[in-house]
C-alpha cells in the first residue's frame, strides 16, 4: 500500500511521540517512591504534549524563515526569541506556527490549573 510521503513523515512523528510519552509514563510509574502509580501521571502527559506543541511551532518557524530568507532561518534557528519579530514582519509565513505555539500556551495553563486544582 502506497502512504504519500507528508503522511508517512506524519504517522511517523506520532508513533515517536507515542512512545516517548509510553516511556515517560513507564518511568515515572517505576521510579516512583510513593507507590501510587497513577499519581501525576496526567501532568506528565500534559506536560509532554506541551513541550512537543513548543518544539512543533519552533520547528515550524525556523522551516518557514528559511522558506523566506537564508538569514531569517538561521536566525530563528539561533535566536528562538525572534519569532516575535518574524511574526510581525511576515505574518502569513507564520500563521500556522504562531497557531501551534498560541495551542501550546493554552494546554500550559490548562495543566497549571489543573495541577493547582488537584
Amino acid at each position: 500500500m502506497y502512504i504519500p510521503r507528508p503522511y508517512r513523515h506524519a504517522i511517523l512523528g506520532v508513533v515517536a511521540v507515542a512512545l516517548v510519552l509510553g516511556v515517560n509514563v513507564w518511568l515515572f510509574s517505576a521510579l516512583n517512591p510513593t507507590g501510587n502509580r497513577e499519581a501525576g501521571r496526567f501532568g506528565l502527559v500534559a506536560t509532554d504534549l506541551v513541550l512537543f506543541c513548543f518544539l512543533m511551532a519552533y520547528a515550524g518557524f525556523v522551516v518557514q524563515g528559511f522558506r523566506v530568507h537564508w538569514g531569517w532561518g538561521c536566525g530563528l534557528f539561533l535566536i528562538p526569541a525572534s519569532a516575535l519579530i518574524f511574526l510581525l514582519v511576515h505574518p502569513r509565513f507564520a500563521k500556522i506556527p504562531s497557531i501551534i505555539f498560541a495551542v501550546g500556551v493554552l494546554m500550559f495553563i490548562f495543566v497549571v490549573i489543573g495541577q493547582k486544582i488537584r
